[in-house]
């Protein structure tokens, strides 16, 4: 026996070798690129999809306009850590209008609240019906608002505040 037996591909084994001509791949691209522009446009409907964020809405922005059922929020720059807070003023919307659904807070630092860092505090409403009717918040800077929880909130700027708390109202019409 001359030379090295085993050591290469048997012919035997391996398969024929199948050249694609430029009609066979156009018939098997065909139905995935059909199937692949389905799904994209499937995502472009005419409405806001469900899980959409709700609109927000911040301070410098006090005129809203929303579609009856539609959920939005006021957002306010917030950080608890200078001592400062927000109330809804009462008497509040009117809630055959608007109804409120709530607080929520989102840290600056995004996932974990980090001492000391600031952050947004969404104030979030369902609209109900067609209507005009206000939100006012109150900020309270530190010790502006002595005395004040959020079931009681001041009534002004607490005597010998070095700042002033502040109104913001904001005017909401539900078409």
């Amino acid at each position: 026996m001359t030379g090295r037996q085993g050591y290469g591909v048997r012919r035997d084994l391996q398969r024929p070798r199948t050249v694609m001509t430029p009609a066979t791949a156009r018939r098997l691209t065909a139905p995935l690129t059909s199937t692949a522009l389905a799904v994209l446009l499937a995502g472009c409907g005419s409405g806001t999809p469900k899980d959409a964020a709700p609109a927000s809405y911040p301070t410098g922005r006090t005129s809203v306009a929303v579609a009856a059922g539609d959920d939005f929020s006021l957002t306010v720059a917030y950080n608890a850590s200078l001592g400062e807070a927000w109330y809804v003023v009462d008497p509040g919307p009117d809630r055959a209008v608007l109804r409120a659904r709530g607080t929520d807070y989102v840290s600056d630092t995004g996932g974990t609240p980090v001492p000391g860092a600031g952050g947004t505090r969404h104030y979030r409403f369902h609209a109900v019906a067609a209507g005009a009717t206000k939100v006012v918040l109150r900020h309270c800077p530190v010790n502006a608002c002595k005395g004040s929880t959020p079931a009681a909130p001041p009534p002004g700027t607490a005597p010998g505040s070095i700042r002033p708390s502040r109104l913001i109202t904001y005017t909401i019409t539900v078409s």
